[in-house]
């Protein structure tokens, strides 16, 4: 039992120090994702996305980079783009680059695991998004109709700087970390369980470095459902117990870009067809990324984790942040009365 007990303290250790060190830069980015909200309409990604071709596939992967949209938050705007007219391989761009980063991640990955890793990460899905969608259209030969149901609007246009203001902070605060609040918490009591349960030299070495890790992330991940924050404290872990930098990218690739319900949702919207050449579009791509990050950038982020891991995590402000970021998270997953601008957020573990 004192055994059992003192595991438990570990792995909450390992997750209020990883909560404390992220939470500062997720919060900023959980704002910087609420100006975005209000500044980039879905009227405006729909209209540039809306028609077919490589110049729309390369919109679509631009567009999706920064967007703070979820894994499953991204399913109904994709939905919404294929619906008006914009090509599978425009969708399937989108829907690959988006749940990979958004503006809350880039600064999350930025300080958890430095800023060539966030670089790198960023570079990674739009590379991944746009051979995502160049292969799709190259591929796939099916006739290109895309449905014609219509779909409810998740937006509202904003009446003025208060109410602009008003809906930055509810985006940002509220419906946000609604999205993605729970899949966060697992994927910290994940990362905490890796650190507390496994040993740090288990995949010293070679074995740490073998791109046979690839394979294996790839299988774990895919069906997982975790958003691109949440996969962070995860891909911090397994660097720490000894897995190479290369295979967690391949985990913060794979994860968010092919969870179940992205994959069903790609296959009711453009086919299966696409859906196997998206599939293999990400995993190539995530395996390619992986191989080169750990030939060419591993000591350099091995250096930055180790700086993080030095950190201390149990400052004042450590714990500042982290209990601000827990009552943001309270709140915004505490049962409440949607209102219009809340109606678009996911229940992203309703789609596990």
């Amino acid at each position: 039992m004192n055994h059992i007990l003192q595991i438990g303290l570990e792995i909450l250790q390992a997750f209020w120090a990883m909560t404390g060190v992220m939470a500062p830069y997720l919060l900023f980015g959980f704002f910087t994702a609420g100006v975005l909200r209000v500044l980039v309409k879905q009227e405006f990604v729909e209209r540039h996305l809306g028609r077919r071709g490589l110049m729309q596939t390369l919109k679509a992967t631009l567009i999706g980079v920064p967007m703070p949209l979820c894994s499953c938050g991204v399913i109904p705007v994709a939905a919404a783009l294929r619906r008006d007219g914009a090509g599978k391989g425009a969708t399937a761009a989108f829907l690959a680059s988006t749940p990979q980063t958004g503006v809350d991640s880039i600064f999350a990955t930025w300080g958890m695991l430095g800023g060539v890793f966030a670089v790198i990460r960023v570079l990674a899905a739009f590379f991944s998004g746009l051979i995502s969608g160049v292969a799709v259209d190259l591929f796939d030969r099916t006739p290109d109709a895309p449905p014609t149901e219509p779909l409810p609007s998740e937006i509202r246009k904003a009446t003025g700087p208060a109410d602009g203001i008003r809906r930055l902070f509810r985006y940002g605060f509220i419906t946000l970390p609604a999205d993605i609040g729970k899949s966060l918490v697992v994927g910290l009591v994940i990362a905490g369980a890796i650190s507390a349960l496994i040993p740090a030299d288990l995949f010293s070495g070679s074995l740490g470095a073998s791109p046979w890790l690839f394979p294996v992330i790839t299988l774990l991940a895919i069906p997982m459902y975790v958003c691109s924050t949440g996969s962070i404290p995860v891909a911090l872990a397994l660097i720490h117990v000894g897995v190479s930098p290369g295979a967690a990218l391949v985990f913060l690739i794979a994860g968010p870009a092919t969870n179940a319900a992205a994959v069903s949702t790609l296959w009711k919207i453009v086919g299966r067809r696409t859906v196997l050449i998206y599939l293999a579009s990400i995993v190539a791509t995530a395996w390619l990324s992986g191989f080169l990050f750990n030939a060419f950038l591993t000591d350099v982020v091995t250096e930055a984790v180790q700086h993080h891991a030095a950190t201390d995590s149990s400052g004042f402000w450590n714990h500042f942040w982290a209990i601000l970021l827990i009552l943001v998270l309270g709140n915004a997953l505490w049962p409440r009365k949607k209102t219009t601008e809340t109606k678009g957020a996911c229940s992203c573990e309703s789609h596990k």
